[in-house]
């Protein structure tokens, strides 16, 4: 039985064996004994459950995150400078606090490509907690926040 899995860039290949004290050699076993194997040895991972509650995604950050910083420290600035689209044509603009805050987060830990930052938005922690969650602006609007 193969259990390919990616490390890196690189395809490897793993084959759990058991281990048979008859023969002292490796046998590919049963798929039956595998499962047995596999659950007397590693946790039981449930990703088909969905989650009841939404979760907070404060509780995922430790409490003395640099993203706590950042977000009280943008909410306390003057940004009446930003242009903001006053007659309410076109999509939902976002807010410049949030974009501000995003964009001081992401170039702190090393991040300087709008693309890379609207990936981030969608799998780092503390990039969803600064987008509000669910919120994931395109790498255009980054750009243009910093055209402008």
């Amino acid at each position: 039985m193969l259990f390919p899995f990616f490390r890196g860039r690189r395809l490897i290949t793993a084959y759990i064996v058991c281990w048979t004290e008859k023969s002292k050699e490796f046998n590919l076993s049963q798929e039956n004994d595998i499962l047995q194997f596999m659950s007397a040895t590693f946790v039981t991972i449930d990703r088909d459950t969905p989650m009841l509650f939404p979760p907070d995604l404060r509780d995922w950050l430790p409490e003395d995150s640099m993203v706590h910083f950042i977000i009280d420290v943008v909410e306390m600035l003057n940004l009446q400078g930003f242009s903001v689209n006053s007659r309410g044509s076109g999509s939902p603009q976002y807010p410049p606090e949030m974009m501000l805050a995003l964009l001081i987060y992401c170039y702190a830990s090393g991040r300087f490509s709008s693309r890379v930052i609207e990936q981030s938005t969608y799998y780092n922690v503390a990039v969803r907690y600064i987008c509000g969650g669910d919120k994931h602006p395109d790498h255009d609007t980054i750009c243009s926040l910093l055209i402008e």
